[in-house]
């Protein structure tokens, strides 16, 4: 099976704190509902999605300044 619909949606993201090269940000995500459907087109379940949910990441500098990665 494959999903269908899958979308992690960011609402918001916001700079908490920086400092020495590590920053904090408060993110308020949600997950829609989506499918589950198999090789053939059929659907084989409706998932229920997340409601909005706050957290907070703490990201660094990636080693090879790529960009970024949680900390």
């Amino acid at each position: 099976v494959h999903t269908e619909g899958l979308a992690f949606e960011v609402v918001t993201a916001e700079m908490v704190s920086q400092e020495g090269g590590r920053v904090v940000l408060e993110i308020t995500d949600r997950l829609p509902s989506y499918q589950l459907v198999d090789d053939g087109g059929e659907v084989v379940a409706e998932k229920e999605g997340l409601p909005e949910a706050t957290w907070q990441a703490e990201l660094v500098p990636a080693p090879d300044a790529s960009g970024w990665r949680f900390g």
